[in-house]
């Protein structure tokens, strides 16, 4: 389970990037 939150946890990093709005 806790691999599972780790891929959430880096595919909403990648949108965010993607969309640019984390940074």
């Amino acid at each position: 389970m806790a691999d599972d939150l780790y891929s959430i946890s880096k595919a909403a990093d990648a949108l965010g990037h993607s969309m640019g709005g984390l940074e």
